[in-house]
């Protein structure tokens, strides 16, 4: 009889796994059609206001895309649509970024046509997955980035507005899918499916695109010497990007349980966001020193990394030169060395990520 008992638990055990994860796996589908609907929404607001020019979006921008980084991190916790939570956390900071600059109406809007160039890289190394969910999620973040450059280089016109138009109409169509049962949707097969890349991979790659977009603004700043680029943006930039790379740190920590990467990112991301709040040169001296120790404790682990070591020993070193330099230094040489951080930031987040071909990490 104890025996047959057994036989029953061992029997049913299975069963309740299976439960459990088809609960799961509702909940993922409920949390990403609400990502989409919410994105769609943004989408919608910006096209309002391309129409009639005298709409004000104000915070409406702002806590919209802050629920948008809400349910990519809640996708990130319910784990196996790590690529749909990047793409939320992603564009939940881009389209949140016209509402914290505190210069508007600038053309060409450089900054903002930087996080346009990093969400079209997003949605270029999410296309090296091996999931057929990264095909769908592409679309949709390329005609994104192609709006956001496209009216930060040039005026708004029927071409960005049919940009926003078809990206909506997309994003309404994945959310449908993502939770329609009675009716049977095509692709809906795809966006429901679980994905093989987990957040430590994904996550990773987010930490060092926002790392990219900072060094492409200072490789701006120095290349143009501050003449088409506002510091008042790059200061906006910097505190944005600054507080999602601790907040990927904490993911990280939290739900990828890796040990040093959260807390390379999380320390960049507080250093860059405190640049962004001293005017006074001499202030960033003690930062560039605490992003050169990072760097130099990344090089001194068992298993070390030289070229996320070099990128982050040369960003404080940027920070250490413009500190005793300023404006007068060198900018050829500060452009140079920018660049060079960033071509690793962004190769890293290809190599990371990348699964169709493996790309060498060294």
């Amino acid at each position: 009889m104890i025996c047959r008992t057994k036989d029953i638990f061992i029997t049913l055990e299975p069963i309740y796994k299976i439960m459990n994860e088809s609960s799961l796996s509702e909940m993922r589908n409920y949390t990403t059609a609400a990502g989409f609907l919410v994105l769609a929404f943004i989408l919608m607001e910006f096209f309002i206001c391309q129409i009639m020019p005298a709409a004000f979006i104000g915070n409406v921008s702002l806590f919209a895309a802050l629920a948008l980084i809400i349910f990519g991190t809640i996708l990130a916790i319910e784990r196996k649509r790590d690529i749909a939570a990047i793409a939320f956390l992603m564009t939940g900071l881009v389209t949140a970024f016209p509402a914290l600059q505190t210069v508007k109406a600038v053309s060409p809007d450089m900054v903002t046509l930087i996080t346009g160039v990093f969400l079209l890289l997003l949605a270029l190394v999410i296309l090296t997955a091996k999931d057929k969910t990264k095909y769908l999620l592409s679309v949709p973040l390329i005609l994104i980035a192609v709006y956001w450059m496209w009216t930060s280089a040039l005026e708004a016109n029927s071409f960005s507005a049919a940009l926003l138009i078809l990206a909506a109409v997309i994003l309404i169509y994945y959310a449908f899918a993502c939770v329609s049962e009675k009716l049977k949707l095509p692709l809906s097969d795809t966006l429901r499916a679980d994905t093989e890349t987990d957040f430590k991979t994904s996550g990773s790659v987010l930490g060092y695109l926002l790392l990219g977009m900072i060094f492409a603004v200072w490789a701006l700043l120095h290349s143009t010497a501050w003449t088409i680029i506002l510091p008042e943006n790059v200061a906006a930039l910097e505190v944005a990007a600054g507080l999602m790379l601790m907040f990927v740190g904490i993911l990280l920590w939290a739900v990828g349980k890796m040990k040093f990467t959260p807390i390379m990112f999380f320390l960049l991301g507080l250093f860059f966001a405190l640049g962004s709040q001293t005017s006074a040169i001499e202030m960033l001296v003690p930062i560039g020193v605490m992003v050169i120790f990072v760097g130099i404790f990344l090089a001194l682990r068992s298993d070390a990394r030289i070229l996320p070591a070099i990128m982050i020993v040369l960003s404080g070193s940027c920070v250490l030169l413009f500190s005793f330099f300023g404006t007068a230094g060198n900018p050829v040489f500060l452009c140079s060395l920018n660049i060079i951080q960033l071509v690793i930031a962004v190769y890293l987040a290809f190599a990371v990520f990348s699964q169709s071909k493996k790309l060498p990490l060294f």
